[in-house]
């Protein structure tokens, strides 16, 4: 799946997809200093993680 497939997908989503992905991006948030530990931190350039940063923001402005 494409980024913009994802981005798509989400604007799309109905209210309980839309609950689903901001429950993701809440559990991703509090479990990245513990999942990520590259020290050079990576995951804040990372077009991948950016654009399901930008989904996820997409989801829960939704709720």
């Amino acid at each position: 799946m494409e980024l913009v497939d994802l981005k798509n997908y989400v604007e799309g989503a109905d209210a309980s997809e839309a609950k689903a992905f901001a429950f993701m991006a809440q559990w991703l948030q509090e479990m990245s200093p513990k999942y990520c530990t590259c020290s050079v931190q990576c995951n804040k350039d990372c077009a991948v993680v950016r654009g399901m940063g930008e989904a996820f923001q997409a989801a829960m402005s939704k709720l």
